[in-house]
C-alpha cells in the first residue's frame, strides 16, 4: 500500500492540472525501500481507507532531494522544482525554514503506472 493525498489521487486517476499528464512518480523518506519493481500496490488516501487504484511499480531508486530533475518533478505532477519541494516539506511536516536541510536528504523515488482504477 502507498498513501497519497486527495489531490494526488486525482492526478493519478486523471491528470495533474499543472502538467496535463497523470502523476507517475512519488518520493518517500523511507529507511529502506517498501516497494519493489514489478510489484503491485494499492493506492489509498488513508491507512485504513478504501483503495482507489492498483499501481504497478516500474522502478525504485534512492536519490538526494537536490538531484530530483525537472522531468521527475513533472512526473510528480508539478511545474517547478521549488513548487515540488514546498509540497514535499508540507506533506512530510518539515518547516520550510529547514528546506536547505531537506535538499541533502536521501529519499526513495518510485516510478509507477496505473494498473487499475478502483473508483
Amino acid at each position: 500500500m502507498i498513501l497519497f493525498t486527495e489531490e494526488h489521487k486525482e492526478w493519478i486517476l486523471r491528470a495533474s492540472p499543472y502538467t496535463g499528464c497523470p502523476k507517475t512518480q512519488t518520493r518517500r523518506f523511507w529507511n529502506k525501500p517498501r516497494a519493489k519493481a514489478g510489484s503491485i500496490h494499492q493506492a489509498r488516501t488513508k491507512m485504513f481507507g478504501k483503495p482507489f487504484a492498483r499501481l504497478l511499480i516500474r522502478e525504485v531508486w534512492s536519490q538526494k532531494v537536490r538531484d530530483i530533475t525537472l522531468s521527475d518533478v513533472r512526473a510528480e505532477g508539478y511545474k517547478t522544482c521549488i513548487e515540488f519541494w514546498m509540497v514535499l516539506c508540507e506533506v512530510n511536516h518539515i518547516p520550510l525554514i529547514r528546506m536547505n536541510k531537506i535538499l541533502d536528504r536521501d529519499c526513495y523515488a518510485v516510478r509507477f503506472e496505473l494498473q487499475e482504477a478502483l473508483e
